[in-house]
């Protein structure tokens, strides 16, 4: 049976969704129309979508923003009825992802995805480390104040230079975390919660800290160097849990992965706990002479390099 790859049509998005919600039931994925069509997937535009025989099989979506730093690629989210199909997607991602210079490509795939588990194996991949998804019971004790010297900034006034270097000094060492450009700094920190969520700066004017929530969810605690050892990232922690209070939610949630162990150690201190079933990340060695393998894809007039950031 032929397996047909074509850019992503956002009509087949509930499908695509339906398929995914069949394969993780009971746990609850992310909204793929979200994951594909933000700013490190190009608004879309670095997806593709699997046919078999004219039926809907897959999508894969891939961000490149790690290349240029540390020559890393990730395909994410990849969604697809069986292990070939699965095998198709990863190869397409593959070759678009080794033309823009990526050295090495990581894919994650939870417990029930049987296929995808299966089909990353089989290409050569090796695990790295999980992702465990955390939550806490809210509310928590008060937030201390906020040290003297620090000050929150109002998102209008934002600089998103220093937002980016910022990110880019705190997360450093974070597994899974390319470092997004200012436009897309800018696009994704304006989804997140800022009743709930802080960027500090001293008295210089200079970032020292920042917390990032969606919906009840920590997406990112960043905290320089010099403010370390300070309690500083436990207070935005709970600055954010007394937010979300008011707001009706019952816990706060977190994903973290297993290999850093600072950050598990510091939310199992915080009273988080294991929710869900973990993630496992897989990494491959793209060989530079990888020259693909013998499948139909859809160009629709488009070089295959467009697709990439």
């Amino acid at each position: 049976m032929t397996i047909t790859i074509t850019p992503l049509q956002t009509e087949a998005l509930p499908a695509l969704q339906a398929l995914w919600d069949q394969q993780l039931f009971p746990d609850i994925p992310a909204r793929l129309a979200d994951a594909l069509q933000d700013a490190a997937h190009d608004h879309g535009r670095q997806v593709v979508v699997a046919w078999r025989n004219d039926q809907l099989a897959g999508c894969a979506g891939w961000v490149t923003l790690g290349i240029a730093h540390d020559g890393c690629a990730y395909a994410a989210p990849v969604v697809a009825i069986d292990d070939d199909v699965a095998s198709h997607l990863i190869q397409t991602v593959m070759e678009v992802v080794r033309d823009l210079g990526a050295q090495r490509l990581r894919i994650s795939a939870y417990v029930p995805e049987v296929a995808k588990h299966k089909a990353l194996k089989t290409l050569g991949f090796t695990t790295l480390f999980e992702f465990f998804n955390l939550a806490l019971p809210l509310p928590l004790e008060s937030a201390s104040p906020l040290p003297a010297k620090l000050h929150a900034v109002p998102f209008a006034q934002i600089n998103w230079e220093q937002a980016r270097a910022l990110f880019a000094e705190t997360f450093a060492d974070v597994p899974n975390s390319p470092i997004p450009t200012v436009a897309a700094i800018r696009e994704e920190w304006e989804l997140c919660d800022w009743q709930a969520g802080r960027v500090l700066a001293d008295r210089q004017g200079e970032y020292q800290a920042f917390s990032l929530i969606q919906a009840n969810s920590v997406e990112a605690v960043g905290v320089r160097s010099a403010w370390r050892g300070q309690n500083l990232a436990a207070t935005l922690y709970r600055i954010a849990a007394e937010s979300l209070v008011r707001s009706g939610h019952s816990e706060l949630c977190a994903l973290v992965a297993g290999s850093n162990v600072a950050s598990m150690r510091f939310h199992q201190k915080l009273g988080f706990q294991v929710v869900a079933t973990p993630r496992t990340v897989y990494e491959l060695a793209i060989a530079a002479e990888y020259t693909g393998f013998a499948s139909s894809f859809e160009k629709s007039g488009t070089d295959a390099g467009s697709f990439g950031r």
